[in-house]
């Protein structure tokens, strides 16, 4: 199944009920959203999915998101931005 039409390999990620029980909605679009721009490529994006899982205890949401990607990833996550 295609995710657009202009990128024909490209596909759905679809969550597992577990998953689902886990990421707080605004949390797993945030990934999505990132997952779009291009921020977090296919393997990358599973693989951040299994350490939020492994690491956040309980509900993950936005918050602990910004946690697990750090300093580098408040860009990515609409984070002001400074530079010296």
């Amino acid at each position: 199944m295609s995710a657009t039409y202009d990128d024909p390999g490209a596909t759905f990620r679809v969550m597992a009920p577990f998953e689902q029980a886990r990421f707080a909605p605004a949390a797993w679009g945030l990934l999505l959203r990132l997952r779009a721009a291009g921020s977090l490529a296919g393997t990358e994006f599973e693989q951040f999915v299994e350490r939020a899982l492994v690491q956040v205890d309980g509900r993950i949401g936005v918050e602990e998101l910004r946690a697990l990607l750090g300093a580098a990833g408040d860009a990515a996550l609409g984070g002001d931005v400074t530079v010296h």
